[in-house]
């Protein structure tokens, strides 16, 4: 991958300032930070102007004016946090198109001139506590550029003064709108400082402590720890003006939480400004990528835009090399393509080490490379190793376009990761997929959230509030740890706790439950099962119009990778459509109807389709539980026909039925299940009464008054409400599905359906229209259904003594 951006000419090596660990002595890529609360100084600074010669024009005049004019000595006012930079000040920097203010103030009792943005006097002279202030005059910031003022520390580097510089990125939201500048200690000062030809200065070691050439009592002294040093000897010039502290969000070390540095080093860095590569990944990331959430656009498009160079270079004794040479003569870096296939061959025979091993001239033969700038032929070693995230950002290349799975093909599917990637691997494998195929290395990338616990407190051995995979696998099954997660919103932090998961056993039961209702009742289903029952009833093919929902309504938010939207429609279709209505209205004839009964049948046929696409709606969730209910499914499945694979995990995604969807058949249901919560609200007040003890026992006669009306017919309700809440459609829906469908569908004796006002009657509490009396049925009870009907001399009700009949006759089993 380095021999292709090499070849691309992404790669430059250069000094320029990175974050940088004094605790590991390394340079940290962008990717490497961690933000935490810091606490630093806050201090005011006037720089003494070293000269006030006229420039030309009448706005170098005004400047003159107001700067020269007798009095105190004029100065620039600053504002920095990190007061150890300041041997590294190379420029001010000022925003060309603010205005400015020359201020005239007493500040500690002394009379001081400043220059400060105008927008941001009011707030400045606050902070400075400055007593008797008065504007003497404003100009442009373009007509202080050039000015000239006193360097903090001239004893680094070769000038002691130094100039005002115009920056675009001088902002007046904090400070003075005056930025102290060291092109040796920040990107955006490093910027400005190759565009005016500034020195860069930055008098740090590799261990964070200040180099000699900054003299005493500064020198071998921390950076952070300088700072009092500093501050105190700005006091004793006069320069300082106030001094605070300020807390703030501040980069960290990734691997030792130590505050980091901006240092000037020589690092590798892979460009994003050559051919435009920042550009391409922001067209791929809008363009070219699914994000899921949507939302990760817009954060990585954001880290993108502003990111720098990719520092790909670390400073360590260990890791994987950068194969690169220098020249022993003039120090050129021999960056040849051909001389980095060199090294990867031999790292492909006997493996990374080798570059340790080997001395140059064995790395590269003897005379077979020259150095392009002196033409020597004697090279040493690069001492720097990738960074992490340069090995981890091409794994794509070691995966995906690896001749050992040519199979896999390029680029992935997906990429998952958690949040904190929008600014590491997601970023750090486009980059350089992007240079060097020209296509982003991902089609769909997803983020989830964190860990925490119960109270939302990170997870952490330290506190005692970990849960590892390990401790949940010893307390609840895979699949409910699975079941459990799928039920989460996994783009937010994800609070995790043995009682949270333990509330999901109850879930899983039901689903369990639910599968061993089907599997139970379909055990003497034969023959050919066909893509539509011969002879269903309205409530069969009710369930397959849900069934055909809920498949499509899954498979949706699969492809959207909304899991929990999945974990929610199978779970309340088990619970609510299958256990508590379907379930609920057909066990009378599953369990009472003559065997071979054609009702019978085609309620087994829709139990055996619900079957075969419910266990493979819930594979990928409930992995291991699918796999067993499919061992017991794959013998059923062959009696009717169906060669099943070995797993369900090798089974076809279940086909799209579209014919299945009634609109109008779903609608009637939707009316009718609103009647029946109507119904078994009456017949539940005879129940807790101890008039009957089941609704079997339950007679329930239905009037609909006409004048009856109610908010569900108002404009823009489901049509389904609108037919419920008129009384006439109402009334024709009840008269056409029956009273003994009705009486099936409500789980009742019986079901009278009346014109006339019903004495007793209760009205419905959502169906205003509806009115209902619920009693005990005047019948015996049927010994072998047990619901209360006219019983014959056998003691039997017609339908059962014709099953009992036919079965003894030997008719029963067809």
């Amino acid at each position: 991958m380095f021999a292709r951006l090499v070849a691309g000419g992404y790669v430059y090596r250069r000094r320029k300032p990175i974050h940088w660990c004094p605790l590991d002595r390394t340079a940290l890529a962008e990717a490497e930070l961690e933000y935490a609360p810091r606490r630093d100084p806050s201090i005011y600074l006037l720089l003494p102007l070293a000269e006030t010669e006229r420039h030309s024009g009448d706005a170098g005049e005004r400047v003159h004016r107001l700067l020269a004019e007798p009095g105190p000595t004029a100065g620039l006012l600053v504002w920095t946090t990190t007061p150890w930079t300041l041997f590294g000040n190379a420029a001010v920097a000022v925003h060309p198109e603010a205005d400015y203010a020359v201020v005239q103030m007493r500040v500690g009792g002394q009379l001081r001139r400043a220059v400060v943005a105008a927008a941001r006097c009011e707030q400045v002279l606050r902070a400075l506590g400055a007593e008797a202030a008065e504007v003497r005059g404003q100009v442009r910031g373009a007509e202080l550029v050039g000015l000239r003022y006193c360097r903090p520390y001239p004893q680094v580097g070769a000038r002691t003064t130094a100039p005002v510089i115009a920056a675009t990125h001088v902002g007046l939201a904090e400070g003075t709108g005056l930025v102290h500048t060291a092109p040796g200690h920040g990107t955006e000062d490093y910027l400005a400082g190759l565009a005016h030809g500034l020195e860069l200065w930055s008098p740090v070691e590799p261990d964070g402590t200040l180099a000699a050439e900054v003299g005493p009592p500064f020198a071998g002294q921390p950076v952070h720890q300088a700072n009092p040093l500093v501050i105190e000897q700005l006091r004793a010039r006069g320069w300082l003006l106030a001094a605070g502290e300020l807390e703030h969000s501040y980069p960290h070390c990734w691997r030792c939480r130590t505050p980091l540095i901006f240092r000037a080093t020589e690092q590798w860095f892979v460009s994003l400004e050559h051919q435009a590569l920042r550009e391409r990944a922001l067209r791929a990331v809008r363009e070219q990528v699914q994000w899921v959430p949507a939302w990760g656009r817009t954060r990585i498009e954001g880290m993108l835009a502003q990111r720098p160079d990719w520092c790909i270079s670390r400073q360590r004794a260990w890791g994987i090399p950068i194969p690169v040479l220098y020249c022993e003569a003039c120090g050129q870096p021999l960056l040849q393509v051909r001389a980095i296939e060199r090294v990867r061959d031999l790292v492909r025979a006997h493996g990374s080490g080798v570059w340790f091993e080997r001395e140059a001239a064995a790395l590269l033969g003897q005379g077979e490379f020259r150095c392009e700038q002196c033409g020597n032929g004697s090279f040493r070693k690069e001492d720097d190793i990738f960074d992490v995230w340069f090995e981890s950002g091409s794994s794509w290349h070691a995966v995906l376009q690896s001749p050992a799975q040519p199979e896999l093909g390029y680029p992935a599917d997906l990429y998952l990761e958690g949040t904190d990637q929008h600014r590491g691997w997601f970023q750090l494998s486009l980059l350089p997929a992007l240079a060097a195929t020209g296509q982003p290395p991902y089609r769909t990338v997803l983020t989830h959230g964190f860990v925490v616990d119960a109270a939302g407190h990170k997870m952490s051995k330290s506190r005692g509030n970990y849960l590892s995979l390990q401790d949940g696998l010893e307390q609840f099954s895979g699949d409910i740890l699975r079941l459990w997660f799928s039920s989460l919103d996994y783009t937010d932090d994800v609070a995790v706790s043995a009682d949270l998961i333990a509330g999901t056993r109850d879930v899983y039961r039901k689903i369990r439950n639910t599968f061993k209702y089907l599997l139970g009742n379909v055990h003497d289903l034969r023959g050919p099962l066909p893509s539509r029952p011969a002879q269903p009833d309205a409530i069969d093919l009710w369930a397959l119009a849900r069934l055909e929902q809920v498949r499509a309504g899954a498979e949706e938010a699969y492809e959207a990778f909304r899991f929990h939207r999945v974990h929610r429609l199978i779970y309340e279709f088990c619970a609510v459509d299958l256990s508590a209505l379907y379930f609920e209205v057909v066990r009378d004839r599953l369990y009472c109807d003559p065997p071979a009964s054609p009702r019978r049948r085609a309620t087994q046929q829709v139990l055996a389709r619900t079957l075969l696409v419910l266990t493979r709606l819930l594979a990928p969730i409930l992995v291991f539980t699918c796999e067993e209910v499919w061992d017991h499914l794959r013998p059923l499945a062959a009696r009717w026909g169906q060669e099943l694979p070995e797993s369900v995990h090798l089974a076809d995604w279940p086909a799209a039925r579209p014919d299945d969807l009634d609109a109008d058949l779903l609608a009637r249901f939707a009316t009718l299940w609103r009647v029946r919560e109507e119904v078994l609200r009456e017949v539940e007040k005879l129940r807790k009464a101890g008039t009957i003890g089941a609704g079997t026992a339950a007679r329930v006669s239905l009037v609909v008054e006409a004048g009856g009306s109610a908010a569900g017919a108002a404009a823009g309700a489901p049509a389904e409400s609108v037919v419920a809440e008129q009384p006439a459609a109402l009334a024709q829906l009840l008269a056409a599905t029956g009273p003994q469908r009705l009486a099936e569908l409500f789980g009742v004796a019986e079901v009278v359906l009346g014109t006339e006002p019903l004495p007793g009657a209760v009205a419905g509490e959502e169906l205003a229209a509806l009115r209902v009396r619920a009693e005990r049925a005047p019948y015996p009870r049927c010994e072998r259904c047990w619901i209360l009907r006219p019983l014959q001399a056998d003691g039997l009700c017609a339908r059962c003594a014709e099953a009992v009949e036919l079965v003894l006759a030997g008719g029963g089993e067809g």
